[in-house]
């Protein structure tokens, strides 16, 4: 009997009877009752049938933790990348939840690994988020995009949502697996920058080891230091001074890191940290081959002017003598130039040559690390 000979009565009553089905499929897959699923399966149910919101059984199933029902579905033909009328599918409730072996399983029948949901959330994002690490390192592994030119809604990848919770293991784990440190969100916010404003230690601590960016400013011109200090989290504060963050770096009102822990109380344990901070870079620095530290009694004008700025700037007093010469290379053959500009000239000078050193510690330390490794 074809449905055109149907009665508009008993359409109705075939379809109604059709939803009922369709539910009762959903509702034995949330259950986990694999063997209902299976008759009704048999007995000709859609498989790809939804409720209201836009759910599967198989959208339920994984969700729940269902292992069984998730393989009986799948095996039916289910589509795995079926999503409710949020854009969530499958894979996004499985990670979410921990459920490892669904995520395997449908990872395995194709599910799309990079699908985002309608707030732009990726399966990794949700993972790593929600600090999953083995979800985190399955999705890794099956190739999941750790940068995904994808980013939520407010442009932050699995890193910056793992960073902001706090779970240095999948920070480390997405770093290892190429993770971009220095991308930053819609409000010029990088991971370090959210991990730092957070409290995270641990996590500020993976980031600068692993080469982060220490002086990216967001959209109102506040660094991951000016944050650390406006919340107090001195020992944050005192790991990014000694690797070489800038104390002098101003928001768009003109405000410095000092001057915001001043205006939160926090201005002695700031202090102290910085202090502390500086000492051990001052000691790292100074452990380099070819580091000069300037005398009073030097005659060279640049080197003087560079003394004061990195004095009053905060810059570390201890620069590289081939890298300065590189700087100053032309300053003796300008006469002419004025002390505004040379001043100008050396504070540029000043912090570019801390830049250097930095680099020529992590050099050092590396080269250190692979002779042990021979």
């Amino acid at each position: 009997m074809s449905l055109s000979s149907i009665s508009p009565v008993g359409l109705a009553v075939t379809q109604l009877q059709a939803r009922v089905r369709g539910h009762q499929l959903l509702e034995a897959a949330g259950n986990g009752d694999s063997f209902k699923v299976k008759l009704l399966l048999a007995r000709g149910e859609d498989v790809n049938a939804t409720d209201k919101y836009g759910r599967t059984a198989l959208y339920i199933a994984a969700k729940a933790g269902k292992t069984e029902v998730v393989e009986e579905l799948v095996k039916a033909g289910a589509d795995v990348n079926v999503t409710n009328k949020y854009g969530v599918t499958a894979l996004h409730n499985a990670v979410g939840r921990d459920h490892l072996e669904i995520v395997k399983l449908l990872l395995v029948n194709r599910a799309n690994i990079n699908a985002t949901d309608k707030h732009g959330r990726t399966a990794l994002y949700i993972a790593a988020k929600a600090g999953k690490t083995e979800v985190v390192e399955e999705l890794v592994k099956a190739g999941a995009d750790v940068d995904v030119n994808v980013t939520n809604i407010y442009g932050m990848t699995a890193l910056h949502g793992a960073a902001n919770i706090g779970f240095a293991d999948i920070v480390k784990a997405l770093v290892i697996a190429g993770a971009n440190l220095n991308t930053t969100d819609k409000y010029g916010r990088t991971a370090l920058y959210i991990a730092a404003q957070a409290g995270k230690t641990e996590v500020v601590e993976a980031l600068v080891s692993a080469g982060a960016e220490l002086n990216t400013r967001d959209v109102h011109g506040m660094t991951a230091l000016n944050w650390a200090i406006a919340n107090g989290h001195t020992k944050i504060v005192e790991t990014l001074v000694k690797e070489g963050a800038e104390l002098t770096t101003t928001d768009v009102h003109g405000i410095t890191a000092l001057q915001i822990a001043i205006f939160e109380g926090h201005y002695i344990h700031v202090k102290n940290a910085i202090e502390e901070g500086k000492k051990e870079l001052i000691a790292q620095l100074g452990a380099l081959e070819h580091e000069h530290v300037w005398g009073e009694k030097s005659t060279d004008k640049l080197a003087a002017l560079c003394k004061e700025n990195s004095t009053k700037n905060d810059h570390i007093d201890v620069l590289n003598k081939p890298d300065l010469q590189r700087y100053i290379w032309g300053f003796n053959n300008k006469p002419s130039l004025r002390l505004k500009k040379a001043r100008q000239y050396s504070a540029e000078a000043a912090t570019k040559i801390q830049a250097m050193a930095r680099g020529n510690l992590v050099r050092k330390k590396n080269k250190a690390l692979n002779q042990k490794s021979k």
